[in-house]
């Protein structure tokens, strides 16, 4: 992990994960690189700007 980089924990459904990973496997990825690209994906698919939020767990 690099300066610019966080840790973060997620939850979600057990059967979104195990389609996340079929979709990591496929691409030969590692889960967290399949995860980072979707997002990235999405946030270039929203012409909407993003506005930064306040986190309050920080």
């Amino acid at each position: 992990m690099t300066a610019d980089e966080i840790k973060l924990t997620v939850r979600m459904p057990l059967r979104m994960k195990v389609k996340l990973k079929a979709g990591a496997d496929a691409n030969r990825r590692s889960l967290n690189s399949e995860i980072l690209t979707i997002i990235e994906r999405a946030m270039k698919a929203d012409p909407t700007p993003s506005k930064p939020a306040t986190d309050k767990a920080a």
